[in-house]
């Protein structure tokens, strides 16, 4: 009778830790899908955020390209403008040399 006693009571305490492990393995796996959910969200607002600088690097390049091709035109006209001048100057300075 004893032995029946002592069996159920280590069926008892085997069950109880089962039990137990059981109940902590479920905690772990919600733990895990609240994290995979808490990634998944992170990842997302990452993305959305790469995204948008990557837009507004795009939109301040594009600008920043206009903004060069117009002073480039800006320096060609003055350039040329600079060449006409020199050459009515020397036309003038030719003239005063050569009275006939």
């Amino acid at each position: 009778m004893a032995c029946i006693e002592f069996q159920k009571s280590i069926e008892g305490e085997e069950s109880d830790e089962l039990r137990k492990l059981l109940l902590e393995n479920e905690s772990l796996e919600e733990e895990i899908h609240k994290l995979n959910q808490t990634y998944t969200s992170f990842k997302s607002s990452v993305s959305a955020l790469s995204n948008e600088i990557l837009e507004d690097l795009y939109n301040s390049s594009s600008a920043l390209e206009t903004e060069i091709h117009e002073g480039n035109a800006e320096n060609e006209k003055l350039l040329k403008e600079i060449e006409d001048l020199r050459s009515t100057l020397l036309a003038a300075i030719s003239d005063a040399d050569d009275p006939w």
